[in-house]
């Protein structure tokens, strides 16, 4: 039996960062710190929901990171709740069209979303931000699902010394639909902590650990 309050959404693919309203602070509230890995919440403006930031560090390259996260395919392995994603269309070096559905307790339907992300990494300090935002009319409509309107996010992979590189996650999603405020807000916390604890899992596996992209510096 599934436990509502130990599952929900990553629709992401993940995964994303904060844009617009969703960066016009920094109030951030932290809930969680367990396994080097920290969750912060915060009241995003206009909306009753609550957006939320994951961390942790990682050794790892960037190249490493940026491959696993464009590779949708295999976001069921290491996405918390998500069921299945894919690219749509040309994945591009910097941008992509990606759709993914997110399991969803019952006795809720799932949900899917289409996120558009963009990459830019400063070529100074190494820091890559990948920016997302939902495009829900990007592609149709699926029986039995329930289309996410309102995605905004960003990852940020951050160079530190040794070798170690920071991971930033932030997202403010509304899954639509009828559930309870209570309920979207835990899986706020859940959500960037079991991600970033299967980020930090699979990247230095064997298909990830040695690729060099040529559109990174690492």
């Amino acid at each position: 039996m599934i436990s509502i309050k130990n599952s929900f959404i990553y629709p992401f693919l993940i995964y994303i960062f904060l844009l617009g309203d969703v960066v016009a602070n920094d109030s951030w509230e932290l809930k969680k710190d367990s396994n080097n890995i920290q969750v912060y919440v915060r009241n995003t403006p206009n909306s009753r929901l609550n957006s939320f930031r994951g961390t942790t560090l990682i050794s790892a390259r960037i190249s490493s990171i940026v491959a696993l996260l464009k590779d949708k395919k295999n976001y069921s392995k290491w996405v918390y709740n998500c069921q299945s994603a894919k690219s749509l269309g040309e994945n591009k070096e910097l941008s992509a069209y990606s759709y993914t559905i997110t399991k969803t307790p019952w006795p809720f339907r799932s949900r899917d979303s289409i996120v558009y992300s963009v990459l830019k990494q400063n070529k100074k300090t190494k820091e890559v931000i990948i920016s997302l935002i939902a495009k829900p009319d990007y592609f149709p409509l699926q029986n039995g699902l329930v289309r996410i309107q309102q995605l905004k996010g960003r990852w940020i992979l951050t160079p530190q010394k040794k070798g170690m590189i920071k991971v930033t996650t932030e997202i403010m999603v509304d899954p639509g639909g009828r559930l309870p405020k209570w309920l979207v807000n835990q899986f706020a916390i859940n959500t960037p902590f079991n991600t970033l604890l299967g980020l930090r899992k699979i990247v230095n596996s064997h298909a990830y650990k040695n690729i060099k992209l040529n559109y990174i510096i690492d």
